[in-house]
């Protein structure tokens, strides 16, 4: 998930140097203009700054539940998506060409006009720089997948068919001048110092602040995430407000540094976890190692050829493009969350990443209230020689009597959602009736069970059913309410119109004092027809 933040980093940079110097950016990545390098590395900066600054607002706020709506469905489609723009803007390279990006109206479109412009450009493709990349992916996938799982049953530590790959190539490119006799793009001069702290340029703060916000609820959402899985695996518990602090942290002080937004990796922390590292000690010691790589070796990957580089960050997607595979589960269990991945996906495939998350997530929250607003309303059934009542639908062997009628609602009772409580309520009485005759009474229990919260209009849209059974000579019940939801009976006086003997704390009660008001009535029936048909008798 790192490729996704630094895509989306990648994105924001991106926009704002068409904005600055008005032509096309991909000229930003060509080493002999130091200038556009020099103001690129300048703007990453000051966006790294700005997702510290975003994550210091949340952690002040204690906004870190924000990542409850980046659901499953979310991420996996938005990780495709992704995944998809990460790969695809590593294929140039692969084929060596360079491709101008374009997009249609409002940004969308970009990625489809890419891919059509690739495989137009497949003719003047660098047959050098393909054959190098095929054979460095093939080397990666087969050291990846089929020999380290060998070497790992003899010796932990994998071997890291990424650095020879990345050794060998530089070599090659070196002996045989490739990068002059065959055109192969090199990586070039790597800086082999630390730049010096600068203070951000607060002049871009504004234009960032929108890329800012869903990065770093991006990168939270990931490391957190990570954390979990971890947190899981080795029995330990982790602090998502801490986190966020953290974060924030690393981001101000890596504004100060030119640094890249910071963010987790499952990969990375995956093989530390798997070399036995059981603390920070382990990042210490690796960060360490990147600095003297960025002292001593850095000028050695002069030579390195760019689509080497590439093969191995393409060889690293596959793991992102297995999350694939959860369609077939979503595909099982829930159409909605099957739809709400393909929105994600196909938000971020044909928009942008950043654009197709906040789609993602408008869409998932839609989902919520549509099916908040028309809910799952269940008849119940009882379960012979038990308390219990189930859904009538589901369990053939339930009864249901002619003159009760269990109706149980799963949703909060929301404004939303009341008047569609009112209608399905009245369509059960109204069949019920049907089925009876004038002297027949019926009675209509609402199980509140189901009634996870209920506001003032719920309340009042109770009261008018009352009302409206009443006009039908139909007697509502409500049982097994929650203790907060009798809380807001008692203070809207709901007892006025339903009395509160027509409230109890089980179903079965409910059941019980429906049919023993049903044998009362029965009763005074007989009573009077006997002193009817005395006094017939008598005449």
């Amino acid at each position: 998930m790192f490729a996704v933040a630094a895509l989306m980093t990648g994105n924001a940079l991106e926009r704002r140097l068409e904005d600055i110097i008005g032509k096309n950016t991909t000229e930003m990545y060509n080493s002999q203009m130091n200038v556009n390098a020099d103001l690129a590395i300048q703007l990453m900066a000051t966006l790294t700054f700005t997702v510290g600054f975003v994550m210091t607002i949340f952690a002040i706020l204690q906004l870190h539940f924000l990542t409850v709506y980046l659901a499953d469905p979310v991420v996996g489609g938005f990780t495709i998506g992704a995944a998809c723009h990460v790969f695809a803007s590593q294929m140039p390279k692969l084929i060596g060409v360079q491709i101008a990006p374009r997009s249609g109206p409002f940004g969308l479109l970009k990625l489809p006009y890419f891919l059509f412009d690739f495989v137009a450009l497949l003719g003047e493709a660098n047959l050098c720089v393909v054959i190098i990349s095929v054979i460095s992916i093939v080397i990666l996938m087969v050291g990846k997948y089929i020999l380290n799982p060998l070497i790992q049953q003899r010796i932990r530590i994998p071997m890291p068919f990424e650095l020879l790959v990345m050794i060998a190539g530089t070599l090659m490119a070196y002996i045989f001048e490739l990068n002059v006799k065959q055109k192969v793009a090199i990586v070039g001069l790597i800086p082999s110092k630390l730049p010096m702290p600068t203070i951000p340029d607060f002049n871009h703060f504004s234009a960032f602040i929108l890329d800012a916000v869903v990065i770093a609820i991006v990168i939270y959402s990931v490391t957190v995430s990570v954390g979990k899985v971890f947190a899981k695996k080795h029995g330990y518990h982790i602090n998502p407000s801490q986190e966020l602090k953290a974060m924030a942290i690393c981001q101000l002080v890596g504004g100060f540094l030119s640094c890249h937004p910071a963010s987790a990796s499952l990969s990375r922390a995956l093989v530390n976890s798997e070399l036995g590292a059981t603390s920070e000690l382990s990042s210490v010691v690796a960060a360490l190692v990147v600095l003297l790589v960025i002292l001593l070796v850095g000028p050695l990957l002069y030579y390195l050829p760019t689509c080497v580089l590439v093969s191995v960050i393409v060889v690293a997607l596959q793991r992102m493009f297995l999350r694939a595979t959860e369609v077939t589960q979503y595909w099982k269990t829930s159409k909605i969350d099957l739809l709400i991945w393909l929105v994600s996906f196909l938000g971020t495939f044909l928009w942008n990443v950043s654009q197709g998350l906040g789609v993602a997530i408008a869409f998932a929250v839609l989902t919520v209230i549509i099916r908040t607003q028309w809910p799952k309303a269940v008849i119940l059934g009882g379960m012979e020689d038990t308390e219990l009542y189930k859904d009538s639908h589901r369990y053939s062997g339930s009864l249901i009597s002619p003159t009760i009628a269990i109706y149980r609602y799963d949703a909060p009772l929301l404004f939303l959602n009341s008047n569609s409580f009112i209608n399905k309520a009245l369509d059960i009485v109204d069949d019920k009736l049907k089925m009876l005759n004038e002297k027949e009474k019926l009675y209509l229990i609402i199980d509140a069970s189901g009634f996870t919260y209920i506001d003032y209009t719920g309340i009042e849209r109770l009261k008018d059913l009352s009302q409206e059974l009443k006009i039908r000579n139909v007697e509502m019940f409500v049982a097994a309410s929650k203790a907060e939801a009798r809380i807001l009976f008692a203070k809207c006086n709901i007892y006025k119109v339903i009395p509160s003997t027509n409230f109890f704390p089980s179903v079965h009660d409910a059941v019980l004092f429906a049919n023993a008001q049903q044998m009362k009535q029965k009763n005074i029936c007989k009573e009077r027809n006997t002193i009817d048909y005395a006094f017939t008798q008598h005449l």
